[in-house]
């Protein structure tokens, strides 16, 4: 079941992060370090009800952060417990949001991610995403390169 994080959901969402970092390290992806995302940032996106997490017999499997901004929202923070990388429930919880997006007739998804992240990257080409420019954080510069994906969602119009 996909809802909304609580605070109580909070210890196991921040050893799921930090699980998601070893992981990434492993596969030489230098997205997160050990301040990002932070306990006090993802505590934040719980008080302001932006932390979505899918619970699978009573253990959180996949989180993701879904921000309203502009004409679109963007998916950030997107990580699943590593021995259920290969069960779907990141798609699972993407198509959730895409939905909870087209239903706020929100015309726009986006995220980003780290040129050396080839699964995140393959991960939006596969859900119909678009490759945008892309940036170097001013604040990670040494991080080298992120991609903007963006993807135009089937809104119906009022017209």
């Amino acid at each position: 079941m996909i809802t909304l994080a609580r605070m109580t959901d909070i210890k196991e969402i921040v050893d799921l992060f930090q699980a998601a970092k070893v992981e990434m390290l492993k596969a030489h992806i230098r997205q997160w370090n050990q301040s990002y995302p932070s306990y006090d940032l993802i505590k934040q996106d719980i008080a302001d009800n932006r932390c979505y997490k899918l619970v699978v017999k009573g253990r959180i499997v996949c989180v993701a952060t879904f921000i309203e901004r502009g004409d679109g929202c963007w998916l950030k923070r997107l990580a699943t417990v590593s021995d259920c990388t290969k069960c779907g429930y990141a798609s699972q919880i993407y198509h959730y949001l895409e939905e909870l997006a087209i239903a706020k007739k929100i015309g726009y998804s986006y995220s980003a991610t780290h040129h050396s992240n080839h699964k995140m990257q393959q991960f939006f080409l596969k859900h119909g995403f678009m490759r945008g420019e892309g940036y170097i954080e001013k604040a990670r510069s040494n991080y080298g390169l992120f991609y903007v994906f963006y993807k135009e969602l089937e809104v119906e119009t009022d017209e």
